[in-house]
């Protein structure tokens, strides 16, 4: 489950998010593109690097600000 057929980005969902192996040797700090190599990328709570070149980066929620009366 890749975001395009020229992206190799996953999308949310894909079955290789977290199912990696953390003691591969010489394992990069940064993906592909520069963002954190592991991640918890399917929110179970832990940090497993997922299969490929890009790790998925799950979004940040953004903070809300309570409206006020």
């Amino acid at each position: 489950m890749f975001v395009g057929k020229t992206n190799f980005h996953l999308k949310a969902g894909s079955a290789v998010i977290d199912a990696g192996d953390n003691s591969a040797p010489d394992l990069p700090p940064l993906d592909l593109g520069g963002k954190p190599n592991i991640v918890d990328g399917n929110g179970g709570g832990i940090a497993i690097i997922d299969m490929g070149a890009y790790e998925y980066q799950p979004p940040v929620a953004e903070a809300v600000t309570p409206a006020r009366p």
